[in-house]
């Protein structure tokens, strides 16, 4: 039961991780489109 835990905290960790990356790309991605815009 406390192995079940500690591994649903490494993937809430890594879901975290993926999920601030995935937010990063979109802002540059942003930013690139107004670039372009202007």
């Amino acid at each position: 039961m406390n192995n079940l835990r500690f591994e649903n905290e490494i993937i809430q960790e890594t879901f975290k991780d993926c999920y601030s990356r995935v937010s990063v790309q979109e802002e540059n991605l942003k930013s690139m489109d107004k670039k372009h815009a202007v």
